[in-house]
């Protein structure tokens, strides 16, 4: 026999995209008939499989993913399954995009789910960092993006940590602003000098990466050879003149 999903199951939303003939779906059986056609509801099939994965994810403190559908007074419609709502303090993106949230309220009996975009964010982060502080250790190689630039060095987005590049870890050279070797969202590849698990702080060195300037120096400026240089400095007791980066 055939049945009948009544378009009102679908609500705002209408009839999703992507259902087509021959697409095998879900439906509880209900009462009666619509024009000859059994009734049956496609709403209650997808909100009881939800709430079963729902409950379970709040219990276990896991996310769900789903899609902001609209906003509301105080925040967002969000369907997980079940319509969910979302704060506004509790959100990042905007509506018609799919997200991961977490679950800060849940009441299997009234249906009723409130969800946090923000605690996902926080959640993910520490896994992330979990994950990189029993994997990495000093002497690896890692690579992030510098998202700030300070007097005293460069911080790295190691993916959900922060890792910081010390001025004088930048290159062999002495840099006077760290903005002269890299620049906001560069990539790099870096070298983990030192990690404290308790206060989840990275040291990195970028230099250490590179040749040292004095590894061929004999063989580039052998005694008695005549190079040009630039002074840099003018003392009581003579001139430093800069041969190349790092060599004076």
């Amino acid at each position: 026999t055939e049945g009948i999903i009544p378009v009102s199951e679908f609500g705002q939303r209408g009839i999703p995209n992507d259902f087509t003939e021959g697409k095998e779906i879900p439906i509880v059986l209900l009462e009666g008939r619509t024009f000859g056609y059994q009734n049956v509801s496609y709403r209650e099939a997808r909100e009881r499989i939800a709430l079963k994965h729902i409950k379970n994810c709040y219990i276990e403190g896991k996310p769900v993913e789903g899609e902001i559908v609209k906003k509301i007074k105080g925040g967002f419609i969000v369907d997980i399954g079940i319509d969910a709502f979302l704060p506004t303090s509790q959100a990042v993106k905007s509506v018609g995009e799919r997200i991961k949230l977490l679950i800060t309220e849940f009441d299997e009996r009234k249906k009723s789910v409130v969800v946090s975009q923000k605690k996902y964010i926080e959640f993910e982060k520490k896994q992330l960092s979990e994950k990189f502080f029993s994997s990495v250790s000093v002497g690896d190689i890692v690579e992030g993006k510098v998202t700030t630039i300070c007097d005293f060095g460069v911080f790295v987005d190691l993916g959900g940590i922060e890792g910081l590049i010390h001025i004088s870890d930048l290159s062999w050279y002495r840099v006077n602003k760290p903005e002269d070797v890299v620049h906001i969202g560069q990539k790099l590849k870096l070298k983990v000098l030192k990690i404290d698990k308790e206060s989840k702080k990275v040291s990195l060195g970028l230099k250490h990466l590179l040749p040292h300037p004095w590894e061929k120096v004999e063989e580039k400026y052998p005694v008695g050879s005549e190079v040009t240089g630039r002074v840099t400095s003018i003392t009581n007791f003579g001139a430093f003149v800069e041969l190349e980066p790092g060599v004076e």
